[in-house]
Parts: structure tokens; C-alpha cells; sequence
């Protein structure tokens, strides 16, 4: 088989590509792996900038509607901030939100191959050689979109990815009798498991729930912190619980040398465009799609380079130090820290940054003193 481009991964980022290369009138092929719909650990929140970087009416698939979040434990409670009318934010459940997304990019043109793993890639002349489980194809342009482990991109000769967090989610059943209010709010505890966070995001008839870490840690006790955030979670007591799996993001720490070079993009987890402090993904893959699209529409590589470097690394930079100077406080201080009523005003910010309602650029350019934090 020929193509004008190949995209290697048929997640958010990958479909994301194809559909814009599609609507620019370029051939493009995509292979994943696996067949669609198909299995995706995920809280399947979706953030403000995440929705307004997705062009596309995805209500079809939208569970419920997010329009406070809550933040747990403090020594005093759980505080609760609303998000405005206008910016409340939406879950999914990424089974059918990534199908859906790959579904528009067939409609438009792009020839979708499942069931296809790579087994390797060769430069060729002035394209590629791919082969994969069901075949060869040329290409004159890849894209790496296979996510965190990128088989790709190692292909492809770029370096793996080298920052992981390492994650534990479930589902959790509600009955019919169960207090609706929380299908309206999701849950994030600072206080749960060091360097990390647990959160509860609201399902039509579940919780999606989970624990992270940015730290290495091993799955044992991965699944005692899990246990204990259950146990510590009045809205979980009773509920059957299930699905359990674990995963792993890889985080942004440092920028790449290069993500992009003679026809060979690196775009999404595969590039580890992951936010090392909320562990949002989506909005970066949705948003690396649509840069690598117009580049290889415009003026190719170097355009992608200084697209990425302008746009999507600044705030991945300011989430790992964000992460490497909260994340490594004990656990007992953070119920301290959400307990003081000054500092409760300034986790306001962080939550605008967990809803998408802000970057970390306009925070530190509202709050000049968490920028020289941050410098020292």
C-alpha cells in the first residue's frame, strides 16, 4: 500500500492529525493496533481548553457535565468551588469519545486499518518503508502517535520517553438511590498518596476513580494508597467496585532536542506531551494533532519545532515545577495547607488550571509572587 502520510496510533491525537490532513486534501493512512472501540484507562475528564482546542461537536458522546470541583482533604473538610455556567467542563468515557473522533476522520477521507501492529520502520529514499502485521507501506511522511511507549518513534530513532506516572484507576457502581449531586462534581485529595493525587470524576451510572504518582513506585503499594483513598471517601462506602487497572503517562520533565525531522513527527504521549502536575493529556494530544497537521500542510518540520516550542512547552516546563516543588511536601502539611483560609484563596488558581479556566503563564502573570517562587 501507498501513502502520502502515514499516522501510526488512532488515539486523540492521531485521529486529531488525520482528520485535519484529510480535510486538506492529503492521503493519509492510519494503523493502530487495536480495533475500535476499544479499552481506555482514563477519568475521561475533559477540560475547558481541551473543548475549545477540539473543533468538533462531540455531545454525542458526553456523559455529564462537571460544575464544581471539590477539594479533599484538609484537617477541617472538604471545600467545594463552583465553575462558572459558561465553563463548566465534560466527561467522557474514552471507550466511545476516541472512536468517535476516529469515526470523523474516516468520514473525511482518512483510510483507517485496525488490527495492524508495527514491526518496523525503514527511511526509504526520500520516504518510508513500514511494515506492519498485515503488510507494507510506503509512505513519504510518519507520524508517531502510538502513545506513551512509542514504538514509533523509537523506530523512528528518537529517544524514549524517560518521565513516568504511574497510575491506578477503577470504576465504582451507583445505585439508583445514590446522592446525584456528585454526578455534578469532581473530586481531587492532595492529602491521599505522596507526590500524587486521588480523584473521583462522575459517570451516567459510575465513578470513575484513581490514584496517581509521579514518583516510581511499586504496584503493591500503589494499591494500598489506592485502598486507602477508597476507604477515606464517604461517596465510594458500599459501592461495588471494579475494572481496576493500572497505567502509566509519560510526563513532560525537559524538552526534547527534536520532535520533528525529515518527515518524521513525534506528536502526543509518543512526544510525552503529558502535564507532569494535573496529569492532563487530552488537551496536549488534541492540540500537538492540530500543530503537526498544519505544519505538514505548511512549510513541514521546523514550522511543527517552533509550533510546539511556542505554544505547547512553556506550560509543560511550568507543570513540572510546579510538580517537583509541591509534589515532594509530606502529606500531613497539605491538610494544613487547605485548612488556612489564605491558602485556600490561592488553590483557586490551581483549580482553574485543573479545569482548563487558566494556564500557569496567566496565573504567574497575575501573581507575581508564585513566579519568583518558582524562580528560585
Amino acid at each position: 500500500m501507498n501513502a502520502d502520510i502515514l499516522v501510526v496510533g488512532g488515539g486523540p491525537a492521531g485521529a486529531t492529525l488525520a482528520r485535519k490532513l484529510a480535510l486538506g486534501g492529503r492521503d493519509v493512512v492510519l494503523i493502530d493496533r487495536a480495533t475500535f472501540p476499544r479499552h481506555k484507562s482514563c477519568g475521561g475528564g475533559l477540560s475547558r481548553h481541551t473543548i475549545q482546542t477540539l473543533d468538533l461537536d462531540f455531545s454525542p458522546v458526553v456523559e455529564t457535565e462537571i460544575n464544581r470541583l471539590v477539594v479533599d482533604g484538609a484537617w477541617t473538610g472538604r471545600f467545594s468551588i463552583p465553575l462558572p455556567v459558561e465553563n463548566t467542563c465534560q466527561v467522557v468515557n474514552r471507550w466511545d469519545f476516541d472512536a468517535f473522533l476516529l469515526k470523523q476522520a474516516v468520514s473525511k477521507g482518512v483510510r483507517l486499518l485496525e488490527n495492524h501492529s508495527l514491526h518496523n520502520v525503514e527511511r526509504k529514499n526520500s520516504g518510508f518503508e513500514v511494515v506492519t502485521s498485515g503488510g507494507t507501506i510506503q509512505s513519504k511522511i510518519v507520524c508517531a502517535c502510538d502513545g506513551a511507549f512509542s514504538k514509533t518513534g523509537r523506530a523512528l530513532g528518537f529517544p524514549r520517553n524517560q518521565n513516568f506516572t504511574v497510575a491506578l484507576e477503577a470504576l465504582a457502581v451507583l445505585e439508583s438511590d445514590h446522592n446525584p449531586t456528585i454526578q455534578q462534581a469532581a473530586l481531587f485529595n492532595f492529602a491521599c498518596i505522596p507526590t500524587g493525587y486521588g480523584w473521583i470524576f462522575p459517570r451516567q451510572s459510575a465513578l470513575a476513580i484513581g490514584v496517581s504518582s509521579a514518583k516510581a513506585i511499586s504496584s503493591k503499594l500503589l494499591r494500598d494508597y489506592f485502598k486507602n483513598f477508597v476507604n477515606r471517601c464517604k461517596e465510594l462506602r458500599n459501592l461495588k467496585i471494579h475494572s481496576i487497572k493500572g497505567g502509566q503517562l509519560p510526563t513532560f520533565c525537559t524538552a526534547r532536542t527534536v520532535y520533528a525531522e525529515r518527515g518524521a513527527y513525534l506528536v502526543g504521549d509518543a512526544a510525552g506531551f503529558v502535564d507532569r502536575f494535573t496529569g492532563e493529556g487530552i488537551h496536549f494530544a488534541i492540540k500537538s494533532g492540530k500543530l503537526a497537521a498544519e505544519a505538514i500542510l505548511g512549510d513541514g518540520p521546523v514550522q511543527y519545532e517552533n509550533a510546539v516550542r511556542r505554544e505547547i512547552i512553556p506550560e509543560l516546563e511550568l507543570a513540572a515545577k510546579w510538580a517537583n516543588l509541591i509534589f515532594p511536601l509530606p502529606l500531613w502539611l497539605f491538610g494544613g495547607i487547605m485548612s488556612t483560609p489564605i491558602y485556600r484563596h490561592h488553590i483557586k488558581h490551581f483549580v482553574d488550571i485543573f479545569a482548563g479556566l487558566s494556564t500557569y503563564r496567566e496565573m504567574l502573570n497575575e501573581k507575581k509572587w508564585i513566579a519568583k517562587m518558582l524562580e528560585r
